[in-house]
């Protein structure tokens, strides 16, 4: 005797606070595609990256109940711990073509929509001589291992076009970020999904707060090719503005920026972590995988990682989701001055 389930999800922002109810109603019937209704998130006064948001946990969420309820035949950073298969299923790795033609991965990145990823502008280019060109050419997706990923499903998507920061003026330390539009459009999994963006800059949830890359581990520059993450905390900004060292680049915090750290040094992130996100646990499955909110990406730190009472600076995402959203969901129409630096 087989029972089909539907499933409406109804996420409901409160605050900073999103709630999540499920209303089911059981038929008993044959088994038969399982084909729930999104609902209509335009109908909520919210802005388009909380709309996406829900619309990204609902399909998470339908694809839950999918596999609950289908008929069934005779988952870089100093001192971090290691992750499981979808537990960041958002995260990207950036990568560049070597000269002897094999992919080296330098930066991480954030999946934000079936076509764009989120990272640091000084990611868009770099200065390592073992490169055939400056900027990355692809994405790698779906994996926590990125040299060894026999284990896993991996997923390489070309960049169609990289977007900075039109105020990103190198090498200041201001205005760090820049989107990444792909080629093609991603089809969600339980390995790869987006991230959710925190929209309130002024606003942070008291929250459990992680960061995520493949840099180096510790301080003789050595790298993971596995996925790395550590807890950290936020910092108010004068204890950045007297910690970390001040010079023609960078004179101190700015509200698009956002420190974090351990006060006694005992994790940070490194080189290669750039690009990365500072986020939080949004939603949990159990077996389509987690979703988080990115509230920061990672720009920079001091020359020695994980010093005692010295933290690193992460852009600040809230302070820039109008300029996201203009690119992203260009359905919204807002003016934009940003500069394109590379297209396919």
């Amino acid at each position: 005797m087989l029972f089909n389930f539907c499933v409406v999800f109804i996420l409901i922002i409160i605050s900073s606070e999103i709630v999540t109810s499920f209303g089911r109603s059981q038929k008993k019937q044959t088994c038969k595609k399982y084909t729930p209704k999104m609902p209509n998130y335009d109908m909520y006064n919210i802005r388009v990256s909380e709309r996406k948001c829900q619309e990204y946990l609902w399909k998470m969420d339908e694809r839950e109940q999918i596999k609950k309820h289908a008929c069934r035949r005779n988952y870089f950073v100093i001192r971090g711990a290691r992750t499981k298969p979808a537990e960041y299923p958002h995260m990207g790795a950036l990568g560049w073509m070597t000269f002897d033609d094999s992919w080296i991965f330098l930066c991480g990145s954030s999946l934000i929509s079936e076509k764009f990823v989120l990272t640091v502008a000084h990611c868009t280019k770099t200065k390592n001589v073992a490169v055939k060109h400056v900027h990355p050419k692809i994405v790698r997706l779906g994996v926590t291992d990125i040299y060894n990923s026999s284990n896993e499903t991996p997923m390489d998507v070309d960049i169609k076009k990289i977007i900075l920061h039109p105020q990103y003026d190198p090498p200041k330390k201001y205005y760090d970020i820049a989107l990444l539009e792909l080629k093609t459009e991603v089809q969600f999994t339980k390995f790869i999904q987006p991230a959710c963006l925190w929209s309130k800059p002024y606003n942070y949830p008291e929250k459990e707060l992680t960061v995520t890359g493949w840099g180096a581990f510790d301080n003789a520059n050595k790298f993971s090719h596995k996925l790395l993450y550590a807890k950290l905390d936020l910092f108010h900004p004068k204890l950045c503005d007297n910690s970390v060292l001040n010079n023609r680049n960078w004179w101190g915090t700015s509200n698009q920026q956002l420190c974090a750290g351990k006060s006694d040094g005992s994790v940070d992130t490194c080189f290669g972590d750039s690009g990365g996100p500072l986020q939080f646990k949004l939603y949990e499955t159990k077996k389509e995988g987690t979703m988080h909110m990115v509230m920061g990406i990672t720009s920079f730190g001091s020359a020695k990682c994980a010093q005692k009472g010295i933290p690193a600076v992460y852009t600040n995402v809230a302070t820039f989701i109008n300029w996201i959203e203009r690119h992203v969901w260009p359905q919204v129409r807002v003016r934009s001055s940003s500069r394109i630096i590379f297209r396919e």
